[in-house]
């Protein structure tokens, strides 16, 4: 991420909680014309996330997440995740293990991951973003909810807001940290 597109304007304090009010500068792809906006951030345990006063409720019912290739060593996986907290993880390339795996996510990561989807106003961010600039990881988030409604992002860049940025973080954690084991069933074989 280009660290000096970001500029603090203020840190004002909402019930005792810092709240930061950031503005952003983008050159969006193909345009000349700089585009700012300003977002209002807290920290969560997980990092800084856009200020949700009223998050959503949704009932998630499976997490996919899909990286693809940069023009360097990025980690190239799938990741699924069910509510159950069982996870398939497919690692392709550049990860610490390549093959199919799978595992239980443990509670506190799965309970914040579920947090910060419901604090990001899923149902308002756009399908596509993208960064000003080439060669980077694109990375794919598909998230199926509430009965069956599901939310596609395609963001080359990793980077679409402040919360994206987060759960992306948190879900490449989850592909490094959990205790992954060889998925052996007739299922994962299959191509």
């Amino acid at each position: 991420m280009n660290e000096d597109r970001h500029k603090v304007d203020t840190i004002f304090y909402l019930r005792k909680k810092p709240l930061l009010v950031v503005t952003t500068s983008d050159l969006p792809y193909g345009k000349n014309k700089i585009v700012t906006r300003t977002d209002t951030l807290i920290w969560q345990p997980s990092g800084l996330i856009n200020y949700n006063p009223h998050p959503d409720h949704l009932k998630i019912e499976q997490i996919n997440f899909t990286t693809t290739s940069c023009y360097g060593t990025c980690p190239v996986f799938q990741l699924t995740i069910s509510p159950d907290k069982s996870a398939a993880f497919n690692g392709i390339r550049y990860n610490t293990v390549t093959g199919k795996f799978k595992s239980t996510i443990d509670k506190s990561t799965y309970k914040q991951l579920i947090k910060t989807i419901n604090s990001i106003k899923l149902t308002a961010l756009k399908n596509d973003y993208d960064v000003d600039w080439t060669d980077d990881q694109s990375v794919k988030l598909e998230i199926k909810y509430n009965n069956g409604q599901v939310k596609k992002i395609d963001d080359y860049g990793a980077i679409g807001t402040f919360g994206l940025e987060n759960l992306y973080n948190q879900l490449f954690a989850i592909a490094k940290t959990q205790h992954w084991e060889k998925d052996e069933s007739p299922e994962s074989t299959q191509k």
